[in-house]
């Protein structure tokens, strides 16, 4: 079989099974942006659009640079919803460009219980010991899966979407200034013990918030010993005949807003070449006030998957 065609029939596999739900949408696509003047192998193309729901486009980065940047933007824009509508810009994508490889994820998701939006109201938020800003805060109180992981020093809450396939868990510090000793405690999913998250009745405060980010994860590919094919000579002989190929740079952007509603969240990168019931009442009921840093997970329950990961660290006011 082709190297990483049993991690993409998988990852299809989970996307079919999260798309089948109304309430839920996921979308995992990508893009081939090849010039007009580079040869492609037939068998790259062939396993790119069977395995990796990726098409295989030819663009003119020679002489029509801005054209081949519009296009690329726009159809980022499209298969995001418009969350993320610029990945690529003259400083990315230049006439010397060969070969730019895109994948985009997005997700939008309804809770299986919405917030009441007349129930949020402007809020305190510690960035730090010290330092406050002001966020819309959302407020609910009922039955939630939750966990108090006494090995992170952290309570986990899990907040289910339409249809119960995917969840966001939510891993709070209990310190104020907790959020790097929790990052450096916290290696694996294993760490959260998600298998003891219980119903619990939960006063839950939750921000709403909205992330915005963009990195070039070239000097960090390379940190970590990735260096060949950042360099002229690379062996990329399964794309191309051509003997000159590297990689000039690895993009990502990604979005995700929380609210009452739900979730919405998209992202996409480049690469440029140049988851025992405990029944309370309501007078033992935990609280749960996200009023500092904290970790998010969005996850596929049955398969344990994690589509999206961050941190907030400071929410915007939405």
């Amino acid at each position: 079989m082709v190297k990483g065609v049993t991690f993409a029939i998988y990852q299809l596999a989970v996307v079919g099974e999260i798309g089948s739900e109304s309430h839920v949408t996921l979308n995992v696509v990508g893009a081939v942006y090849a010039d007009k003047s580079m040869s492609i192998k037939t068998k790259f193309t062939s396993v790119a659009q069977k395995y990796f729901n990726s098409m295989v486009v030819r663009e003119d980065f020679q002489n029509n640079t801005s054209v081949a940047i519009g296009n690329i933007n726009s159809w980022v824009a499209i298969v995001t919803e418009n969350t993320i509508t610029e990945l690529v810009g003259p400083d990315s994508v230049t006439p010397s460009t060969k070969l730019l490889l895109v994948n985009a994820i997005y997700f939008k998701g309804s809770w299986a219980a919405p917030f009441n939006k007349f129930q949020t109201e402007p809020s305190s938020f510690y960035i730090d010991s010290n330092n406050s800003i002001t966020v819309s805060m959302m407020h609910k109180k009922g039955k939630f899966l939750y966990y108090d992981n006494q090995q992170l020093n952290s309570q986990i809450l899990a907040m289910d979407y339409q249809g119960k396939t995917t969840r966001l868990l939510i891993i709070l510090p209990k310190e104020i200034d907790g959020l790097a000793s929790l990052e450096k405690s916290f290696s694996c999913l294993n760490d959260l013990h998600l298998d003891r998250l219980n119903n619990t009745y939960v006063n839950a405060s939750i921000p709403k918030f909205e992330i915005s980010y963009s990195k070039d994860f070239s000097s960090t590919l390379q940190k970590l010993g990735m260096l060949a094919a950042f360099t002229p000579g690379a062996d990329f002989s399964h794309i191309s005949n051509y003997s000159d190929i590297f990689i000039s740079s690895v993009l990502q952007k990604a979005y995700l807003k929380v609210d009452e509603a739900g979730t919405e969240a998209a992202a996409v990168s480049a690469v440029m070449m140049l988851r025992s019931s405990l029944n309370l009442t309501p007078d033992k009921m935990v609280q749960f006030n996200m009023d500092h840093p904290f970790l998010f997970l969005l996850q596929h329950i049955s398969t344990k998957t994690i589509i999206f990961h961050g941190r907030v660290i400071r929410p915007s006011l939405a």
